[in-house]
């Protein structure tokens, strides 16, 4: 089929004559982080149908072109119908395939994949923001315990002049003899 999203220099692209037989082409993706694209989605899903006879194993021909490129040049070449993201138990870290679950308990759906996917991300994008805010409450309330701690230490220094410091388990202070 002629390539019709022309961001690769890629004139055509082949696909299984089944996509010629079928009414709806829908796409099925898991959540999950991709160390190439960042994530996968309902677009880069799509790399899957792409014969490996045709672009190599891993679809090199296509990774040569220009990856987020021939995202979008499949995607609109294919014209999906719809796309379901599975995202009750995703992945993060190192993937495709050396990730590890998350319960992310989300499930998206839609007919314009690129909605789909945009969506997707600002889910994302709020629950990273929801951790960075709790590590940032986290800390602040161990700098404060810190400080309390450095206070009472402190404290004991200025009135005591023979002082020593264990650093074990927890700050222990204890007076020298």
């Amino acid at each position: 089929m002629p390539n019709a999203g022309g961001k690769t220099a890629l004139k055509a692209l082949t696909f299984s004559r089944l996509f010629k037989e079928v009414d709806w082409v829908v796409s099925l993706p898991k959540l999950k982080t991709h160390h190439l694209t960042g994530v996968t989605l309902s677009m880069k899903n799509l790399f899957g149908v792409m014969p490996g006879i045709c672009y190599g194993w891993p679809k090199n021909v296509l990774h040569h072109a220009g990856i987020n490129e021939c995202i979008l040049d499949i995607t609109a070449t294919l014209k999906p119908h719809f796309s379901i993201v599975d995202g009750i138990v995703g992945m993060e870290g190192d993937g495709p395939i050396m990730g590890s679950p998350v319960q992310a308990n989300v499930l998206v759906m839609g007919r314009n994949l690129p909605a789909v996917d945009d969506n997707l991300l600002l889910v994302s994008w709020v629950s990273i923001l929801i951790k960075l805010v709790t590590l940032h409450q986290h800390l602040i309330g161990l700098a404060l315990s810190m400080r309390k701690r450095y206070s009472k230490w402190e404290n004991r220094l200025h009135h005591n002049n023979r002082i020593s410091c264990s650093w074990k388990e927890s700050l222990h202070i204890e007076e020298s003899v």
